[in-house]
């Protein structure tokens, strides 16, 4: 065999482990991102209700992403409803949890509420001609009938309830703007925790304000891939010349009994659809292993 041909061969060997080398190279990189979680670039909130157990939430000073820079506090906006913080985080699937979650008590209708973060404030709200997008998502589980309602609520006069999630037994449903929901006859089932994903839309166009809200309530675990997989969901969509963009976090209690956790607001749908590093490093596995296979 001629010298010529022997470098030839050699050198196709030496490129074809090469680019094994290069391809297990860029999986295992993409695996150590997965395990070091999504990116959290455009989370604005993050409300995991890590505060002291046995303790009514009322009054207490927030630590959440986006509700801490100022000091704030959850006060009471009405009633006398009871809003304990529980131990034990409310388990879902591959959703990362953590810690404790809300309890309301029937002891009484009301409202809890806290501002937003000037940052998450002013990335929510429009410029004239302009919309921005809020993705909402939380855990929610009915113990007792009557409903509760989440939202993201104006700074001033909060107590119109603007921009929520609202889950009733039998129903849930969606508002864009003022309190008007969309509802869809569900079972909502007790002691059932429940994954609930709404995105919001703020237009202002001169002095016409428009919100849309468009909502999807996940069962049994399970979460979506991706925004394609959503669906049309439910809709809700209404415009007024009064205030209708985001100033604060809402929670309204009509004298009920629920648990709440995991409350996120984020500007992407991989903000607020966040599943456990462990689940993301199966698909970085399966694509180092493809990867392998094809090489």
């Amino acid at each position: 065999m001629k010298e010529a041909t022997i470098r030839k061969l050699f050198a196709s060997e030496e490129d074809k482990m090469n680019h094994k080398w290069c391809n297990t190279a860029v999986a295992t990189a993409a695996v150590l991102s997965l395990l070091a979680g999504p990116a959290m670039a455009d989370l604005l909130v993050h409300e995991s209700f890590n505060y002291a157990e046995d303790s009514d939430i009322t009054g207490a000073t927030c630590t959440a992403t986006g509700l801490s820079g100022d000091s704030q506090v959850w006060e009471r906006l009405s009633g006398t409803s009871v809003s304990n913080i529980v131990a034990g985080d409310l388990p879902y699937g591959e959703l990362i949890t953590s810690n404790n979650h809300l309890f309301t008590t029937t002891s009484g209708s009301g409202a809890i509420s806290v501002v937003m973060d000037a940052p998450v404030i002013d990335a929510l709200t429009p410029a004239n001609g302009e919309t921005t997008t809020a993705w909402m998502s939380c855990l929610v589980k009915r113990i007792q009938s009557n409903e509760i309602r989440i939202g993201l609520d104006r700074l001033t006069n909060p107590t119109d309830k603007l921009n929520y999630l609202v889950v009733q037994n039998g129903h849930w449903g969606v508002s864009g703007g003022y309190d008007n929901a969309v509802k869809v006859s569900e079972t909502v089932t007790a002691n059932e925790v429940y994954f609930y994903l709404v995105k919001f839309t703020f237009n202002l166009s001169g002095s016409n304000q428009t919100v849309t809200a468009t909502g999807y309530r996940f069962s049994g675990g399970t979460l979506p891939e991706n925004e394609a997989s959503l669906g049309s969901g439910v809709y809700s969509e209404q415009t007024s010349t009064h205030a209708r963009f985001p100033g604060r976090l809402t929670i309204y209690m009509p004298t009920s009994d629920y648990a709440i956790d995991e409350i996120r607001v984020g500007e992407s749908f991989g903000d607020v659809v966040v599943p456990e590093p462990a689940s993301l490093a199966l698909i970085g596995v399966g694509l180092m292993l493809s990867r392998r296979r094809r090489s």
